[in-house]
């Protein structure tokens, strides 16, 4: 009589691991590149204001602003009156600019910048001595990629982030 060979319930198990852990690594890789990296451009953003907001709060005698530069796509963290100089990070002394489009070094090459809308600051945003925006009503930073928009809302007070597509 011949024994038939079977793969035991342990392969099969660890197979279908292997096979879940290849998925999980290669499945958000073939999602949609424009919306991630629209939704990565905000979370920038969103890191950036409260970046200033936390040097504002820090060092309450001088007054910071998050300057947009549509035309160049970018926006950098500054000192009102020195809007033309990018700070520099503390610590690896790198000036704190935030590049979009294809010259992006953080992989945002698809996204641009639309639109800004910061109220009385124009294309700034200021934030006071308790990191609080300088504006009565949301600013408004509009990115799109691939056909896609974004806009990136910050509220007046608190400069919390909202997005909406």
């Amino acid at each position: 009589m011949r024994r038939h060979r079977a793969f035991t319930l342990t392969e099969v198990m660890l197979v279908v691991v292997i096979l879940a852990i290849v998925a999980g690594v290669v499945m958000p890789r073939m999602g949609d590149d424009a919306a991630q990296q629209l939704v990565s451009a905000a979370r920038k953003l969103d890191a950036d204001i409260c970046r200033l907001q936390a040097l504002a709060v820090a060092r309450s005698d001088l007054e910071y602003e998050l300057a947009f530069k549509p035309g160049d796509q970018r926006w950098y963290a500054a000192i009102v009156g020195h809007s033309g100089t990018p700070l520099k990070d503390p610590v690896t002394g790198e000036a704190l600019v935030t590049q979009l489009g294809p010259a992006s070094p953080m992989g945002l090459t698809r996204v641009r910048m639309v639109s800004v809308d910061m109220h009385d600051c124009w294309d700034r945003l200021r934030v006071d001595a308790l990191g609080a925006p300088h504006f009565d009503a949301p600013g408004t930073v509009v990115l799109e990629a691939g056909g896609r928009r974004l806009t990136v809302a910050i509220a007046p007070v608190t400069g919390e982030v909202s997005m909406t597509w």
